[in-house]
């Protein structure tokens, strides 16, 4: 997954729209985290483009990936 491809997955459903967030983390350790997010949606979509570079690797911590995420 890409920025890009996050962008396109916001704007398909709406950012006005959104009622769930869930995205998959790679960790330093290997491990994925899944978070879910329900509130304050605008601001999680805005930290997610914001703290990810374009390939979705945490701009502080190259060790941190966003493998995917589930807009809804």
């Amino acid at each position: 997954m890409t920025k890009q491809k996050l962008i396109e997955k916001v704007e398909s459903v709406g950012i006005e729209n959104i009622s769930l967030i869930v995205t998959v983390v790679l960790l330093p350790t290997g491990a994925k985290e899944v978070i879910t997010n329900y509130q304050e949606l605008s601001g999680k979509i805005n930290y997610l483009l914001g703290a990810y570079d374009d390939d979705l690797t945490l701009k502080t911590c190259k060790d941190i990936k966003l493998l995917d995420c589930i807009i809804l």
